[in-house]
């Protein structure tokens, strides 16, 4: 087929035109799967991290209610943040493939939050490596952020109150 030029009104043919457009798009493939697959690393890095601190939280909990150390001869438990921390820190320290550590200030014991019932909140901070997202120049890692709260039942207390602090 035939081509005219507008200002020249010779007749060019237009074959291998579809030729630079194909490797054009080819390449914007390439790089939107590229994001798509950083992007699905980026969000299951969050999810983990998240999973990592809930489960730091409890494990706290759980330790802080079966181990008699925590209960004193006046009849309460009490909960110390470094106690507390030190569990996390070994929780988080057993996770999964993100590399996650613990944020001490985001991490301890409080008290009141939850129905006048006692709380262990711990916050986690994660980094994953991406993989494709290296090659366009921008950060090769993702960090991201999740803190959980677990709450201790005083149901589960029998006859022994709960604080937080020494």
């Amino acid at each position: 087929m035939l081509m005219r030029w507008p200002l020249r009104g010779a007749l060019v043919p237009d074959t291998g035109s579809a030729l630079l457009l194909v490797p054009a798009g080819l390449l914007i493939l390439v790089v939107l799967a590229g994001l798509a697959v950083d992007a699905a690393i980026a969000y299951m890095a969050r999810r983990e991290v998240a999973s990592i601190a809930s489960g730091a939280a409890n494990e706290a909990v759980i330790a802080a209610l079966q181990s008699e150390a925590f209960y004193r001869e006046d009849g309460t438990l009490r909960i110390d943040d470094e106690d507390v921390r030190a569990i996390a820190a070994q929780a988080v320290g057993d996770a999964g493939p993100v590399e996650a550590v613990l944020v001490d200030e985001g991490t301890g014991c409080t008290e009141g939050v939850v129905d006048d019932r006692i709380a262990v909140t711990v916050e986690v901070a994660g980094t994953v490596e991406l993989v494709f997202t290296p090659a366009l120049g921008e950060r090769p890692t993702h960090e991201t952020h999740a803190s959980s709260t677990a709450v201790a039942d005083p149901s589960d207390l029998g006859p022994f109150s709960a604080t937080c602090g020494r």
